[in-house]
């Protein structure tokens, strides 16, 4: 609406010719409508863009602006507006973009804008033998705020903010603000605590939205207030913590302006784990804590999230297990009422779901119970936290598949709405090549004892469908250290402009990276028999931020015609994968790593009794799942 239109050659309107030539303006219609003030210099801010205007103030403290003045016709111009007046008929048009005309009968207080009538405080008014139309008329047709600042003399014609809303869709909160022209912003950042700041540049808060409160469980209050008039200036304060992105978002006329907050989806380990049940809880009440104690039949993983004020419940849910029991237990020790645990999904992808009844934001952890490896161990304290500033989402695993062996994490390049590199004349994809390689290492680790966790296993974005670059990045690294992988191995594959270049490299970053990497690009060039790139020294994200020996792999160029044709053949892609695992191979040998650290199993205090009724429970029910059963032993849920 204010978009710059090329500035007319004649502004200046030529009322006095006309009125020569046409008699003028009858006595009649100046009646009444005469303006005795004398003309003031004012600057106009149109949404942010200024311009000198000339104004006529009438008794009432209503603005004029004559219509024969150069300023009056580059601020219309603002308004991509040109005035005529039709001195015959006694009146004024206001002609716009897109045919609509407003139009003003000199003494009416009634317009006509778009054949429609617009009520308005004053007509148009006579200044001598010059007409001036009122700056109220644009405020009205336009739906802006009009506002003088008196000591600085300084006129405020802005956008309203008429809409606000927020709502949640797929881990995503989203907030937007609507206006009645094109809104401007600037962000900032506050702390202690962390907050997100949208200052809506040159726009006006409608009364209605005035102290509303917007909020979500997963959020928070978002504040909205009017933070500064002429200039006006609404602000936006988002909580923040630190595993939440804000990306802003603008529609096409700008007139809506959006806040997304982007809420981390759980990344989990992948492992091959097991179905396992889940055997029995117990509680233990002390002054000023409650454990809560989970056993299974089997290694299994967990994620968990809390929610904001007032609904302060959080949730530890448990993939690739089944409870078929009936659980909840009811607490008096003020900070926890209760501790539910129910079936939340049955076959294919069974998962259990515990939920603490928060009466406030307690401090919670959960860990594996460091004697008995196979129990999650939940402490909820009476101490509390602020839920806004810390983690609110994660994971972890009792332990590892293969008790003993050595825990590494692979992380196939890209995947989902990130195809990486390409070649469309051999059909080729980053992101299918390295998720191929990656499956082929894991299993030939797998089948060496190691206990392999994958970023990814299909073609998938590790954290959300279309996430940013720093969050897919951010959730990789998060998945070795989650889980205290001992190796991680990052497979890519390379790209150049020119199709002369190939070869293959190592990189690595971190002193502790650099034997793995030497190791790894030995074996890759014996096995893929490529140019030898080297080993090189990189800032790359994930073996930056990795806290274990990380290397990240480039096993040969995409865009090279002879490279590209080798990376087709499932033959050729295996050699890769045999080529990186003989190198991980000889480095966990010459470093001497051993397998993770795994508790020993308590001393016989009944406990392996109940294991092995645990186990024949659990084979029970295998069965009954081959058979498609999914109901299981009712019986099973023992406290």
């Amino acid at each position: 609406m204010f978009k710059s239109l090329p500035i007319l050659k004649k502004t200046v309107l030529f009322a006095f010719a006309l009125l020569i030539m046409l008699g003028g303006v009858n006595a009649h219609a100046q009646s009444g409508i005469a303006l005795s003030s004398q003309p003031e210099n004012v600057k106009i801010s149109a949404n942010g863009d200024s311009v000198n205007a000339v104004v006529v103030r009438d008794e009432g403290g209503s603005f004029f602006l004559p219509i024969n003045r150069m300023e009056t016709g580059l601020l219309l111009n603002k308004f991509g507006a040109r005035v005529t007046w039709l001195v015959p008929m006694n009146t004024v048009v206001v002609g716009f973009p897109g045919g609509k005309d407003l139009r003003f009968k000199i003494g009416e207080k009634t317009a006509e804008y778009g054949g429609k009538p617009v009520q308005l405080k004053s007509g148009v008014r006579m200044l001598g033998d010059e007409p001036c139309i009122p700056v109220e008329s644009l405020a009205v047709i336009f739906n802006l705020n009009m506002a003088l600042d008196e000591k600085t003399h300084i006129m405020y014609l802005d956008p309203i903010i008429k809409d606000m809303k927020l709502e949640a869709y797929r881990g995503v909160v989203k907030f937007e603000a609507k206006g009645t022209a094109p809104l401007k912003y600037t962000t900032s950042k506050l702390t202690e605590p962390d907050r997100f700041v949208v200052d809506i540049n040159n726009a006006v808060l409608d009364p209605s939205l005035e102290g509303k409160d917007f909020r979500h469980t997963l959020t928070g209050s978002i504040f909205v207030s009017q933070d500064s008039r002429t200039p006006n200036r609404v602000r936006v304060i988002f909580p923040m913590s630190s595993n939440v992105e804000i990306e802003m978002r603008e529609n096409k006329d700008k007139k809506v302006l959006g806040v997304d907050l982007v809420l981390p989806q759980m990344v989990a380990p992948v492992q091959d784990m097991a179905v396992e049940r889940i055997t029995r809880f117990k509680v233990k009440k002390d002054d000023d804590k409650v454990t809560f104690y989970i056993s299974s039949t089997g290694p299994i993983q967990y994620e968990w999230r809390r929610l904001l004020p007032p609904d302060n419940r959080y949730f530890i849910d448990i993939p690739k297990a089944i409870y078929t029991g009936s659980y909840d237990e009811k607490l008096d020790v003020g900070f926890i009422s209760g501790i539910s645990v129910s079936q939340i999904s049955k076959d294919p992808d069974p998962a259990v779901r515990v939920t603490l009844k928060l009466e406030v934001p307690s401090k919670v952890s959960v860990e594996p119970d460091p004697e008995h490896p196979e129990i999650i161990k939940v402490e909820i304290s009476k101490d509390t936290i602020n839920p806004v500033v810390v983690q609110r989402q994660g994971f972890g695993v009792t332990k590892h598949v293969v008790r003993g062996g050595i825990v590494i994490c692979l992380d196939p390049g890209h995947g989902g709405g990130d195809p990486g590199a390409c070649n469309g004349a051999y059909g080729l994809q980053e992101k299918k090549i390295t998720l191929d390689i990656c499956l082929k290492l894991a299993s030939m680790l797998k089948s060496a004892g190691w206990n392999v966790v994958m970023t990814r296993t299909t073609d998938r974005d590790v954290s959300y469908a279309g996430s940013s670059d720093s969050r897919e990045l951010g959730d990789r690294v998060g998945v070795a250290n989650g889980v205290n992988a001992q190796i991680f191995v990052s497979v890519h594959i390379n790209a150049s402009t020119s199709s002369s270049a190939s070869g293959s490299s190592t990189h690595y970053y971190k002193d502790i990276d650099e034997p793995l990497a030497r190791n790894i690009q030995e074996n890759l060039l014996a096995a893929g028999g490529r140019q030898n790139n080297g080993v090189q020294h990189d800032s790359f994200y994930v073996v930056r931020n990795t806290t274990m020996p990380a290397a990240l792999v480039e096993c040969a160029f995409i865009s090279n015609p002879t490279e590209a044709s080798l990376l087709s053949s499932d033959e050729y892609r295996a050699r890769l994968a045999r080529g990186i695992f003989n190198g991980i191979m000889s480095y966990a040998k010459s470093a001497n790593l051993k397998g993770s650290v795994v508790a020993e199993e308590p001393e016989d205090d009944g406990s392996a009794k109940l294991k092995e009724m645990a186990d024949q429970k659990k084979r029970a029910v295998e069965k009954d799942l081959e058979k498609g059963n999914n109901e299981g032993d009712p019986d099973f849920g023992e406290r």
